[in-house]
């Protein structure tokens, strides 16, 4: 990282190209020198990895005397306007690279203050590794009503995030790694009978039988 001045490089594989500039800007470094050699290098003879390092050596020499950009503030949050209607939304929500393929609801102002209750929408509940996302109460809850969700599934969404962001838990690690690895969240308890959620035998697949 670039601080007081002092030049900086960020070293990794071609893998995470994506994934450091990202991290750069969001730490106010757009222009902070990637440097990269080929993927993988764990598993690698010792030899090969030496062989890449001494290709890039060049580079790296080349960053580090030079000076450094300036530190930039990431930019902030911003209230998007958005369609009524609900193809187009969704149409919009996937350009901006927002959701994954899922339906999506509007986050207007009035579900989400209806999703909140007496919670303070400033109230910071974590920082998300690896772009640093701080996870306000209103953002949460921006997100949960695209989701579809509801004020009581707030608790748990809460819950969720906060044990994410557990030190313990290394989401860095988990967001970061070309493993296809996910999280996986389990609710359990008299909150999961409240909000009805799928629990015993066959819970992936039958979903709630009553609804045929």
């Amino acid at each position: 990282m670039e601080a007081r001045g002092i030049p900086a490089v960020v070293l990794g594989t071609d893998a995470f190209v994506s994934l450091g500039r990202t991290a750069a800007a969001a730490l106010g470094l757009p222009h902070l020198p990637l440097i990269t050699v080929s993927h993988p290098i764990g598993g690698v003879a010792a030899a090969d990895v030496r062989k890449r390092a001494d290709g890039i050596v060049d580079a790296v020499v080349a960053a580090l005397t030079r000076d450094p950009a300036p530190v930039t503030a990431p930019p902030p949050a911003e209230t998007v306007s958005a369609p009524a209607d609900l193809d187009a939304l969704q149409d919009l929500v996937l350009d901006l690279g927002w959701g994954d393929g899922l339906p999506v609801l509007p986050a207007t102002p009035t579900r989400v203050t209806r999703i909140l209750g007496r919670a303070r929408p400033d109230e910071i509940v974590a920082t998300l590794a690896p772009r640093q996302g701080v996870a306000t109460m209103e953002t949460i809850g921006a997100n949960a009503a695209l989701a579809g969700a509801g004020p009581e599934h707030l608790p748990v969404i809460v819950a969720a995030i906060r044990a994410l962001a557990d030190p313990r838990f290394n989401l860095f690690a988990i967001q970061t790694t070309t493993h296809p690895c996910t999280p996986l969240l389990i609710v359990n308890g008299p909150i999961a009978r409240r909000l009805d959620i799928a629990g015993g035998p066959n819970a992936l697949d039958e979903g709630r039988p009553e609804l045929g």
